[in-house]
């Protein structure tokens, strides 16, 4: 390669980089939060000792590909729910991946 088409390679490799994080600028995303919290409070653990119900997973093959199965319960002990800082329940969830 002669000297001017590595230049003109270049140029356009930085064009190339230039648009791609000005478009990515360019989404008309919101603004960073700030956090402005300036207290904090101790942390209080809670001893994890229920058990959030029956784990359930099951791993099969149909054609090439591998499927997942599970209720998403955790397989270890969990602490107390709904609290207040918590306010849901634990429960079987179904996630498709």
């Amino acid at each position: 390669m002669t000297l001017l088409e590595n230049v003109k390679l270049g140029v356009l490799a930085v064009t190339i980089v230039v648009g791609a994080a000005a478009s990515s600028d360019a989404q008309d995303r919101p603004p960073m939060r700030q956090h402005t919290a300036t207290e904090s409070e101790p942390l209080r653990l809670i001893k994890a000792t229920k058990t959030a119900g029956r784990n359930k997973v099951s791993l099969s093959k149909k054609g090439t590909k591998r499927v997942i199965t599970a209720n998403g319960i955790p397989a270890h002990k969990v602490g107390r729910f709904p609290t207040a800082a918590i306010p849901t329940a634990s429960r079987h969830s179904p996630i498709p991946l």
